[in-house]
């Protein structure tokens, strides 16, 4: 999500004209600069500094406004604005955070009421993937949610000290948002547009807490807002053509994916995003070009790779391969881009090495369903069927809603029969249930009737195997193993 950036406090007083008169008059800049002393300011050098400091951090020049802020420091220890922005400076373009952080707590300490730097701190707090643990293990810091608590302090106090702060509550939803607590965050967003209506990160930050609640129009209402407020927001353009893809409204999408591109051409996530619409577009070849422009930007882009690998699976198996290696030798944790090699080398029959794969992408992440699906798949391939139906069990109990988990595990238990007649009986009983949860799921299944047409027709319940073989076809028209079985099945009922 898009994070407004930190505050840099500015301080002003009658000072502040007569330097910048001189500033302008003298010819000889750094002579000012250097001996502002004699400018005759007397106790008002700490305020030249701070003021020089704001004018080159605005110019771009960085270092020049760090040193100029320690100056002020150096003249007024109880400075707390200086610390302030020290801070910003550390945190944004040193990126020392921790050091960053000391100046934010610093700069509280000596003003309590600062509230550009209880919003400050609690933006350090929330993006606290700046802790040497979380360096080290991302999980680890997430079930400690010391940080985001402070963080929350740090921006309910800012907004205690000034209630009418739109960045605060802006900021103050991303990390409710970060928690999950969704109509808490949608609050503060809420608030945050009332107080500035014109801030198009907030509706940006808004509508994609609607995207992840699902309210799709509303999302697509502030999305196109915050381009209505700024035209060359290539992260709005971006997330409106990832929202308008979702809804299918293709030609809208590709125009939104490829107006982010055009403000920025570097925007390796908008070129991956065009990279997947024109993969399911069927238009192959401009996706790969899209994928490798990623790569161009980012050779490390492991995402890029994978994605890359998952268009080439459909007619490049070499080429498949050698994207996913890619992906996991970029990031060995990468449990999708095991999954995928996975699947493809299934499709090539080397199954023992897809075993390999499946089982380290669970490893690496054991609920992830569609996997345990997968290697179901797999073992069931080669004849070890209650490993396999352990597989689709495992996927449905991690996702109920796994329409291929249901259908699968229906076919194993109509196909592999154990036990006595009894037993037998109750599988199949089984494996309808299977089907009709699919179906349910999915009604757009044609493989799901077609299959459970067959266990109808073995059942004798003819009438109904031909309704499910008819649904198939209406599904799709060119399922020809539906038509040969219907015909049987139509040919069969006449002779009864």
């Amino acid at each position: 999500m898009k994070v407004t950036k930190a505050v840099i406090k500015r301080h002003r007083d009658s000072a502040a004209e007569y330097r910048t008169y001189k500033f302008k008059k003298e010819v000889n800049k750094v002579k000012v600069i250097k001996n502002y002393n004699d400018l005759e300011l007397g106790g008002n050098a700490k305020t030249h500094y701070f003021e020089m400091a704001i004018q080159k951090f605005e110019a771009g020049k960085k270092r020049s406004a760090q040193e100029y802020f320690s100056d002020a420091i150096k003249l007024n220890p109880k400075y707390a604005e200086a610390y302030n922005n020290l801070g910003v400076l550390k945190y944004g373009y040193d990126k020392y955070y921790h050091g960053a952080e000391l100046y934010y707590r610093e700069a509280i300490k000596i003003n309590p009421n600062l509230v550009e730097a209880h919003n400050n701190l609690g933006v350090l707090l929330k993006d606290s993937n700046h802790h040497e643990q979380a360096r080290n293990n991302f999980e680890i810091l997430l079930k400690d949610s010391t940080y985001y608590e402070e963080a929350e302090k740090e921006f309910r106090e800012a907004i205690r000290l000034n209630p009418d702060y739109a960045e605060v509550h802006n900021n103050l939803g991303i990390l409710l948002t970060y928690l999950k607590r969704y109509e808490e965050a949608e609050k503060e967003y809420e608030v945050a547009i009332k107080l500035n209506p014109n801030d198009a990160d907030i509706h940006y930050n808004l509508g994609n807490l609607l995207y992840l609640l699902k309210r799709y129009e509303e999302a697509e209402k502030e999305f196109r807002e915050a381009i209505r407020i700024n035209p060359d927001d290539a992260e709005a353009h971006n997330n409106l053509g990832i929202l308008l893809t979702y809804l299918k409204r293709y030609e809208e999408a590709e125009k939104e994916l490829r107006e982010a591109i055009r403000i920025n051409p570097d925007d390796a996530e908008a070129h991956n995003n065009l990279g997947l619409l024109l993969k399911d577009l069927k238009r192959y070849e401009e996706a790969a070009k899209e994928y490798r422009r990623v790569i161009r930007i980012n050779p490390d882009d492991a995402e890029a790779h994978n994605n890359l690998g998952l268009l080439f699976s459909l007619y490049y198996y070499d080429g498949a391969e050698n994207e996913f290696k890619l992906a996991i030798e970029l990031n060995q944790d990468y449990a999708d881009a095991h999954n995928n090699l996975g699947n493809l080398l299934q499709k090539v029959k080397r199954y023992e090495e897809a075993e390999k794969e499946y089982r380290e992408a669970i490893r690496l992440n054991p609920d992830y369903a569609e996997v345990h699906n997968n290697l179901g798949n797999l073992l069931q391939k080669v004849k070890r069927y209650e490993e396999a139906e352990k597989e689709y069990g495992e996927a449905i109990r991690l996702n109920q809603y796994h329409a291929d988990a249901h259908y699968n595990l229906g076919n194993l238990l109509h196909k592999v029969k154990r036990g006595n007649l009894l037993q037998k009986v109750k599988r199949d009983r089984e494996a309808e249930k299977e089907y009709k949860k699919a179906i349910k799921i999915n009604p757009d299944d044609s493989e799901a009737y077609y299959y459970f047409g067959n266990l109808l027709k073995f059942l004798k319940r003819y009438e109904e195997a031909e309704i499910k073989y008819r649904a198939a076809i209406r599904i799709n028209p060119n399922y020809a193993e539906a038509h040969i079985n219907l015909g049987f099945l139509l040919k069969f009922k006449n002779k009864i």
